[in-house]
């Protein structure tokens, strides 16, 4: 952004990495963002600037960086439940040859549509892993939901909604969400015990 003849590229290309990563690393996107908007007169990469600004601040505290593997089926079965009670490869120790892929951010509100990613499936579940990045040791709260089942490990360890201990740096965290019909979509977020956004954590999808 520094060279004229480069700027306006630049700062496009700035803003759509933003877009992608921001669920990553938001304080770090705050800045990027700033540096652009103070380097363009382009109004339409400003009011993307500002949209962008806007889900971070409205969905500060939810998790929306992921990878997931699946879907996950059982040959002849239309059971929800029962494929989502099914311990499939991710949840098994030492399991091998799970592939994981980057799951599409395609919102319904809080909620993360999994057949963007995944496609439109029923009976089925998904694994959905990140890394919580905390600065410090610390109590949380961890909120999770999904259409239609949902269950979570921490640190692999079995987690529910609630308080949580997080370490300092590395937390990782896999959620496991089932479709028995219809939409399929989760949420998950992370707040400080008594409600509201902990600043300083970062969300890595590996």
């Amino acid at each position: 952004m520094a060279k004229d003849e480069f700027k306006a590229e630049a700062c496009r290309a700035a803003v759509r990495i933003a877009r992608n990563c921001c669920w990553e690393d938001s304080e770090k996107t705050r800045a990027v963002l700033a540096e652009v908007g103070a380097a363009t007169q382009d109004g339409g990469l400003k009011e993307e600037i500002a949209r962008i600004t806007a889900d971070m601040d409205r969905w500060k505290s939810h998790i929306f960086a992921w990878r997931g593997a699946g879907p996950f089926t059982l040959e002849d079965v239309q059971d929800g439940p029962k494929v989502f009670g099914t311990a499939f490869p991710p949840e098994q120790p030492d399991a091998k040859d799970v592939t994981w892929v980057r799951v599409k951010t395609q919102l319904e509100g809080e909620r993360a549509n999994l057949e963007a990613t995944f496609g439109p499936i029923d009976f089925c579940c998904a694994y959905l892993h990140t890394v919580i990045v905390s600065p410090v040791e610390q109590e949380a709260r961890l909120e999770f939901g999904a259409d239609d089942y949902a269950k979570a490990w921490l640190n692999g360890a079995p987690a529910g909604a609630g308080v949580v201990k997080l370490k300092k740096g590395d937390n990782p965290l896999m959620l496991k969400a089932g479709d028995h019909g219809g939409g399929w979509n989760f949420f998950c977020r992370i707040t400080q015990p008594g409600g509201g956004p902990i600043e300083g954590l970062r969300f890595e999808p590996r």
